[in-house]
């Protein structure tokens, strides 16, 4: 009985009567101790008036017993920082952290080995650091409203990004370190300069770029052979490289409101296309309005499943 006795005080000095840091809740559920102290910290660090911060977390059983942290559900807190400690998740796969005050998050991130995906959007995020290259497991980053101007470090496993709505000025060259992206997604930012380095982005799928500063497209984006998306309309660009006619598996393609005046390359030579937006250029112009003559016949004729903006031009 009094071993009983010393055993039950002694728990009760451990883990006192805050929940966080019981073992066991009233439903008789279990956590993980060093996840929960990891929320806490969170709490502590931006003052955050809720009621118990194991809500911080999504949760579920990966160890016998043991609840683990696999999501951390930290949307709409006003975050301004998170601590160190938070690298030793080391059961998080995924990150929903937007609308917050956060400019970058800790270093330790490149420890999570099981993250999968970042979702931050909409708040103040500038920068990552480079340790996140280290993430290997990483697939998705969703970054769209925040304040980044050129695009950060990522592991090379990165599959979908999504940069909408930021000042990034270029994509530069070390895009190329991302050889498994699939979707790269950057509207209403500022990009004037894409390097010829895309070439190297053999899986590229989706690229959407609208609504920037381009003038021209490098030749080599025709090394991108599984494009099969390739929208850029809302830009500043003069002419397409005839490298185009390489894409065989690209069925849409967007470039309308540009300033367009030919086309080098041939719909011929684009199998798949099912879908062109071309308007709002000056194609086809001839003293001041459209001559049919100069229209490729196979826009005029069923061969692709939907043209919009031939005759919609700029010609005066």
């Amino acid at each position: 009985v009094i071993k009983t006795i010393i055993l039950l005080i002694s728990l009760t000095i451990y883990y006192g009567c805050d929940d966080l840091r019981n073992a066991e809740d009233k439903d008789g559920v279990h956590y993980h101790d060093n996840d929960m102290a990891i929320l806490e910290e969170i709490a502590e660090l931006n003052d955050l008036d809720i009621d118990n911060p194991k809500d911080l977390g999504l949760w579920t059983i990966l160890e016998p017993g043991i609840n683990r942290v696999w999501k951390l559900d930290l949307d709409g807190l006003g975050l301004d920082t998170l601590p160190e400690s938070f690298g030793n998740l080391s059961r998080l796969t995924k990150i929903s952290a937007g609308y917050n005050n956060l400019s970058t998050f800790p270093e330790s991130i490149g420890e999570l080995s099981k993250l999968r995906s970042i979702y931050a959007s909409n708040g103040d995020l500038s920068s990552f650091p480079e340790t996140i290259i280290n993430a290997h497991a990483l697939k998705v980053v969703y970054l769209k409203n925040n304040s980044f101007t050129s695009i950060p470090p990522l592991p090379q496993s990165v599959e979908e990004i999504e940069l909408s709505q930021n000042q990034i000025d270029s994509i530069g060259s070390s895009i190329s370190m991302i050889k498994q992206l699939r979707r790269l997604i950057i509207l209403n930012n500022e990009i004037s300069y894409i390097s010829p380095k895309i070439k190297k982005l053999n899986n590229l799928e989706v690229l959407i770029i609208r609504s920037n500063n381009l003038i021209e497209i490098p030749e080599e984006i025709g090394s991108c052979l599984n494009l099969w998306s390739l929208q850029i309309d809302r830009n500043y660009i003069t002419s397409l490289p005839s490298s185009i006619n390489n894409l065989k598996n690209l069925q849409v393609l967007s470039i309308e409101d540009n300033d367009l005046t030919d086309l080098y390359f041939s719909f011929d030579s684009l199998p798949r296309l099912r879908f062109l937006e071309m308007g709002g250029n000056r194609l086809f112009c001839n003293n001041g309005s459209i001559d049919t003559t100069l229209i490729p016949e196979i826009l005029l004729s069923d061969s692709i499943e939907r043209v919009e903006g031939v005759f919609d031009q700029n010609c005066d």
